[in-house]
């Protein structure tokens, strides 16, 4: 099992590697099974429910995943909707990922998934999400 859960909500306008840290795991798991086929892998991607309170005005633009990682597009959707605005604008992002990825698995003879792929949303809990950096 992997369970895969991001890091920190942040301020600061970054941007990451273009890839997906969790797709990696896929090839694991499957070999998991093939090894043992009585074993059931499941990848787990932690998401939240914040995204069914935003009002996600960029979901119009052509190109969304452009438009969300433009530094001006950024700055500007803080200042209108907040921090929590712009985070939760990454969660059906992260839902329709997981959803794909799930279409991707391989199944077995029966249409089984070989690998479990599904998502937990635990609702706010006590945690270091919202812990900020520091300043060098």
């Amino acid at each position: 099992m992997a369970i895969m859960n991001a890091g920190i909500a942040s301020v600061k306008y970054n941007v990451t590697p273009d890839s997906l840290k969790l797709l990696p795991l896929l090839p694991l798991l499957l070999r998991i099974k093939e090894l043992d086929p009585l074993t059931q892998p499941h990848l787990t991607i932690l998401i939240s429910d914040i995204h069914k309170s935003i009002t996600f005005s960029e979901r119009n633009e052509k190109d969304i995943l452009a438009y969300l990682n433009n530094e001006e597009q950024c700055k500007r959707s803080q200042r209108i909707g907040g921090v929590t605005e712009r985070y939760g604008i990454t969660k059906p992002i992260d839902l329709f990922i997981v959803i794909e990825l799930a279409r991707l698995v391989p199944r077995d003879n029966l249409g089984n998934p070989l690998v479990i792929v599904n998502t937990v949303a635990p609702g706010f809990c006590k945690s270091d999400l919202l812990t900020r950096e520091k300043a060098p």
